[in-house]
């Protein structure tokens, strides 16, 4: 009994209202850190606003930011936009600490 109720209580209603106002938050927050970074500043009070719980929000916006910091750094890369000498020598730094 106790089960079904905690399964219940994970269920969300998404009503078209909540979805209109929550999907253009969040589009703007994938945008957001495409171009600068920090879209999850938007993105986590969007999900949160939608009625998901805390820890699967939390674990959606890393999920949804990191897909999207991926392809945008792929589409960055194609573009020619990224130095790639700057950018390894970048990244061993910050891996090394």
């Amino acid at each position: 009994m106790q089960q079904s109720q905690e399964k219940r209580d994970i269920l969300m209603e998404l009503t078209p209202q909540i979805l209109i106002v929550v999907l253009p938050l969040i589009f703007l927050g994938g945008f957001v850190d495409s171009v600068a970074g920090g879209g999850g500043l938007i993105t986590l009070p969007a999900y949160l606003m939608a009625g998901i719980p805390a820890h699967f929000a939390a674990g959606t916006n890393k999920v949804v930011n990191g897909c999207g910091a991926l392809t945008a750094t792929f589409k960055y890369f194609r573009s020619g936009k990224i130095l790639l000498r700057p950018a390894i020598a970048a990244a061993v730094g910050a891996l090394i600490g």
